[in-house]
């Protein structure tokens, strides 16, 4: 019911970023009641869910298993949280080969302690090169129905199977994943233009006129981006701001120093 929720919530927009910059059965490390949670109020008519939308593992180009992810958000007192995984860059595929791409969020979910109300998140990151660059989608149902390479994805190595699985159209993979019912967003946009300054391209526009693009990422790691935010209130986006986690969070964002992770707030 809470996932139900949680996706029309944020298909309808009523999402803020919020943003943190830091001096720069799941393991919960560190001090029992630390003040690392990132609180913020329910309001008057809804209630306030704290969400990262955007995480890696070592199923893709990530540092650490899902089981720390979820030990993370825990400690972060996130409400839900996706290990968004790289789907055509597998940089540890030779030391992790998963043929099957929804291992990332089944390990995810069976980290979960029993009794924990954390909310995994099913999500894959597209993984194209510009104009079309990298997309999140979440709310999957089968990871495995948006990428295709010939053969067993387990037996290419990184590069090969990187240049395979760019010969399947992007457009290809925006589309399965809308006939799942995705929530589709523009990930770290300014990183496919030499300035670092997003212009909204003819295949963005086009996806977001056919309703297959629903959200942009105005904030990701460190990064804000008041170009992308622009784009989201002139063609309708939902504004995102995500972690983007490669490696450990309190590498990252130094909680221990009053930092967090960037977050969305999603009013339900």
């Amino acid at each position: 019911m809470l996932k139900n929720t949680l996706a029309a919530a944020i298909s309808h927009t009523l999402l803020i970023p919020v943003l943190a910059f830091a001096h720069g059965s799941a393991s919960t490390s560190g001090n029992v009641g630390e003040a690392r949670e990132i609180q913020f109020p329910d309001t008057a008519n809804h209630m306030t869910l704290v969400v990262d939308l955007h995480t890696h593992s070592v199923f893709s180009d990530g540092h650490v298993w899902p089981r720390i992810r979820v030990g993370e958000a825990i400690r972060d007192g996130l409400d839900a949280m996706a290990v968004t995984e790289h789907l055509e860059y597998q940089p540890h595929i030779e030391d992790i080969p998963h043929p099957d791409r929804n291992r990332s969020y089944q390990e995810t979910m069976m980290s979960v302690p029993e009794g924990e109300d954390l909310l995994i998140i099913a999500g894959s990151e597209i993984t194209r090169r510009p104009p079309h660059g990298h997309m999140n989608a979440v709310f999957i149902e089968d990871a495995n129905e948006l990428f295709s390479v010939p053969g067993n994805a387990a037996d290419w190595d990184t590069a090969s199977f990187g240049a395979a699985a760019r010969n399947w159209p992007a457009e290809n993979a925006v589309d399965a994943a809308n006939e799942q019912g995705a929530f589709v967003f523009w990930n770290h946009s300014w990183s496919d233009f030499d300035n670092a300054k997003t212009v909204i391209t003819d295949f963005h526009r086009q996806a977001t006129l056919d309703g297959k693009l629903h959200g942009i990422e105005i904030a990701n790691g460190s990064t804000y981006s008041p170009e992308s935010f622009q784009i989201a209130l002139d063609h309708g986006l939902t504004p995102v701001g995500v972690s983007d986690v490669h490696n450990l969070i309190d590498w990252d964002h130094e909680p221990h120093n009053g930092g967090h992770r960037p977050v969305n707030l999603v009013f339900t």
